[in-house]
């Protein structure tokens, strides 16, 4: 391989974020990512997983928020944290963190310390090793040597034959699995039941099982099942002994958050907290908040972590998270050539979290007229996105547009697929193309001056949202 930094090496290798999954390889079946070639990876760099315990983290609405909100409160209470997410919405430095991202220079210093084993495994592996496996490997390695005290991790896709799933029982703490619902359908078996069964494989023998509200029951079923054929208990984040409200919204321009309470009975444990103050807006983040409480909670009790109550709240408070109803400032809105628009960047991009989007953006912004900008992935379910989202908020405007994704636009919906899409599901909804983020905007700038106080939501995918936030910082 040629010669350069982490960046350039990790460029080199098959990138299938930008390329794509193939049929049926994130199931637990002979089509499925090969786990082995993993784990051999990830002990040529000397076992980091031995060194530190982790929570897992998989599901389909929800995961990044509740990694977000369960490292926020393990920080509150003291400890090093090592967080793993994907994807990024800047830099791909976000996706690994120890308090904060880690630094070009420490990703470059990592790489060269384990260069020459990396370079005899992919040799060693027939170069099948991918950009994703890679990449996560030297995130194991990066928390290892940072001596976390201990990490949480997100699954990429699915969970069963996930590059992340070469945490052994011995070294879990917890699996959380969040809402699942119809996504990635090709890659995970074409069925909710097999998406499912993908995603319940981070469970493991004996060990303690959070599990978010399902839209589904037949979801929450098959994961309770596959939790007890392996003698892993279950600690249920919802319910009646597991609930919050949101008390009121706050939105002005100085000052953003939703106040809620929320009363936990879980892991034998009880729990009030009364007035959070939480930066992440809705009644779904809510949700997220209380997995993450729950998940704390069964590591206090099963684990025997110092977690003391006091650093619950101020874990969920101090949580903020980019591009999850994320409130541009005025300045950022300026920044856009905006006047009186608020502006909202929200990464959702699944017919639940559209739906989750829309009811959110109805309890903030009630009265005020709705433009939407957005742009999606090609294996997305366009249709059932624009109809979940505008049931509970109808834009007058929609702007679609295109975003590459992961630096390509081999996986971008076109243009003319998504106007089709809004069109068919709400006819009566005006509905503009443009062909880039900048058009776009320009097209949702000019409505949003012939209608002052509007809101303009920049939704569908996280690499749009990551274009719109680069535009910002420009």
């Amino acid at each position: 391989m040629a010669e350069g930094g982490a960046l350039r090496f990790l460029q080199q290798l098959s990138d299938l974020e930008r390329l794509g999954v193939p049929k049926d390889a994130g199931t637990d079946t002979s089509k499925g990512f090969d786990l082995g070639r993993m784990r051999r990876l990830v002990s040529s760099l000397g076992n980091p997983l031995s060194k530190f315990p982790v929570v897992h983290v998989a599901g389909t609405k929800g995961k990044g928020s509740t990694v977000a909100f369960l490292s926020s409160i393990l920080r509150a209470a003291g400890f090093s944290v090592g967080t793993y997410t994907s994807p990024h919405l800047r830099s791909i430095h976000e996706r690994i963190c120890v308090g904060k991202p880690i630094s070009t220079n420490g990703l470059d210093d990592l790489f060269w310390g384990v260069r020459e084993s990396l370079l005899k495994v992919i040799e060693a592996e027939n170069h099948t090793l991918t950009h994703f496996e890679v990449f996560t490997a030297l995130a194991f390695k990066y928390f290892a040597q940072e001596s976390v005290d201990i990490a949480v991790v997100e699954a990429g896709l699915g969970g069963a034959r996930d590059a992340t799933n070469v945490i052994d029982s011995e070294g879990l703490a917890a699996s959380v699995i969040v809402s699942i619902g119809e996504e990635h359908l090709e890659a995970l078996g074409g069925s909710l039941e097999s998406v499912v069964l993908a995603k319940a494989g981070i469970i493991k023998e004996r060990r303690p099982v959070v599990l978010s509200r399902q839209v589904s029951p037949v979801a929450e079923s098959i994961i309770r099942t596959q939790a007890s054929a392996k003698n892993a208990p279950v600690f249920s984040a919802f319910g009646k002994n597991v609930h919050g409200i949101i008390k009121s919204i706050r939105t002005d321009e100085s000052d953003c958050f939703q106040v809620c309470d929320m009363r936990i009975r879980c892991a034998g444990e009880n729990l009030f907290l009364d007035n959070c103050r939480m930066r992440m807006f809705g009644s779904h983040q809510v949700d997220n908040a209380l997995t993450a409480v729950c998940a704390a909670l069964s590591l206090r009790v099963e684990g025997g972590w110092r977690i003391p109550d006091a650093a619950f709240q101020t874990g969920l408070e101090q949580t903020n998270i980019l591009g999850r109803f994320q409130i541009l400032t005025h300045e950022q809105v300026k920044s856009l050539g905006f006047t009186s628009a608020r502006v909202i960047l929200d990464g959702a991009h699944t017919p639940g979290s559209a739906a989750a989007l829309g009811t959110t953006l109805k309890t903030a912004f009630p009265s005020r007229p709705l433009i939407l900008v957005t742009a999606m992935a090609l294996d997305k379910d366009h249709l059932k996105f624009a109809s979940a989202f505008s049931d509970d908020a109808r834009p007058t405007l929609v702007v679609v547009t295109t975003a590459d994704v992961a630096g390509s636009s081999v996986r971008s919906a076109t243009t003319e697929a998504l106007a089709g899409a809004w069109s068919k599901v709400k006819p009566e909804i005006a509905v503009e193309i443009s062909k880039s983020v900048v058009d776009a905007l320009a097209t949702a700038r000019k409505a949003a001056d012939l209608d002052p106080g509007s809101v303009v939501c920049v939704t569908g995918s996280l690499h749009l949202v990551s274009a719109v936030l680069n535009l910002v910082s420009a």
